[in-house]
């Protein structure tokens, strides 16, 4: 039988839209469909990881030179290179993911008339403005919906393109993401793992991310230093890298907190830092439904999380706390709530972890779904 070609492109290195593609990826059935991946050479990231998981899965990789910012001759450049692996590949489906491969691979597709057409915009671009630029980037999406067969959101994604009406309800496939869980995890040993990180207070808060403006770390340092007024026996950990570390850094040594606010920088070994964390901080100012959430949930950590939108995981006071967007007061007094109360840490944690098994947040779902979408199965939402 001949295979189904698919071609992923995806210019973000990091973060959870790197560890959605590589799912895909390591977990679509090779025997049915043959994958080419093309990554960004221009984030300066270290990507051996990504690169040997590919690699395992038996999928080509190459790379662009794809930039996050808008570049015109950059991004036109680009644009002809994409039309050249389409044309030379012949793929079946193009499925483009984030907002950049957005533009580029849903244009180049669509001049080379490839079969079927997909995005997964993890968390539409216009959704971190406002005014004009959000008008201006809703007009795009507008513009590339036509030319695509299905958009695959989250349902907070897909509150926010009916609202801005994008395209037509038919074309929003809702497929939540999911995360293959470690269940050796939480059998590490906490005290040996405090140890290797330097951490030597009792209470552990903490957050997984990129270094970008939109986590917006400076909400998580100020709210840390508010805690650390009241209780000092608490350390703060970011498990990330990106572009702003040099900057968090001189604002953790201006507000003197270098022993207690730490930039852990890429962990490998992400299950490491949740077994360690009494309380999972989110203080994003836009998202899809982060990977860091099913992953703080699953190791049965009480999330507290700014409000993004419609959302069936968080629960306010049933698996954390729900927070205004930039309030570092009141995130830090949810967490001095919760760290005065080591039942109520529990609790939420527990009912988390109930809840990705109640909404079926599964890791087969998620892969049979797509799978489902490429083979043109029918298929409801997942």
């Amino acid at each position: 039988m001949k295979k189904i070609k698919i071609l992923y492109g995806l210019e973000s290195t990091s973060g959870g839209s790197l560890k959605h593609l590589l799912y895909l990826t390591s977990f679509i059935d090779p025997q049915i469909f043959d994958i080419t991946v093309v990554l960004s050479s221009k984030r300066g990231v270290d990507l051996s990881h990504a690169v040997k998981e590919i690699n395992a899965a038996g999928a080509k990789l190459l790379f662009l030179p794809m930039k996050r910012s808008i570049d015109p001759l950059n991004d036109a450049i680009n644009l002809l290179k994409v039309k050249t692996i389409i044309r030379e590949g012949r793929y079946d489906i193009v499925h483009a993911h984030s907002s950049k491969a957005g533009v580029l691979f849903r244009i180049a597709a669509r001049m080379h008339r490839v079969p079927l057409i997909l995005y997964t915009p993890h968390c539409f671009y216009f959704q971190a403005h406002e005014g004009l630029k959000k008008k201006f980037f809703v007009w795009i999406e507008y513009c590339l919906a036509k030319m695509t067969d299905y958009i695959i959101v989250s349902r907070n994604e897909k509150s926010a393109s009916l609202e801005e009406g994008i395209c037509p309800p038919k074309k929003l496939i809702n497929i939540n993401n999911a995360i293959k869980f470690n269940e050796k995890a939480r059998k590490q040993n906490i005290f040996e793992l405090k140890k290797k990180y330097n951490i030597k207070t009792t209470w552990v808060v903490g957050s997984v991310g990129r270094l970008t403006k939109q986590k917006d770390w400076f909400t998580f340092i100020y709210a840390a230093r508010h805690v650390l007024m009241r209780n000092p026996d608490v350390s703060f950990i970011i498990a990330g890298t990106g572009e702003q570390k040099t900057e968090l850094e001189g604002l953790i040594a201006s507000l003197e907190l270098e022993d207690k606010v730490m930039l852990l920088g890429y962990i490998e070994d992400i299950d490491q830092i949740y077994s360690i964390l009494d309380v999972f901080v989110s203080s994003s100012l836009w998202e899809g439904l982060p990977y860091a959430y099913l992953e703080a949930m699953h190791h049965r950590k009480p999330v507290i999380a700014t409000y993004l939108g419609e959302n069936d995981l968080l629960q306010d006071d049933e698996t954390g706390y729900i927070i205004p967007k930039k309030d570092y007061k009141l995130l830090s007094h949810r967490i001095c709530k919760l760290l005065k109360n080591k039942e109520k840490i529990v609790k939420l944690g527990m009912n988390g972890k109930s809840r990705i098994t109640e909404y079926n947040y599964s890791f087969e779902r998620f892969i049979e779904a797509h799978k489902a979408l490429y083979t043109c199965t029918k298929i409801t939402n997942f």
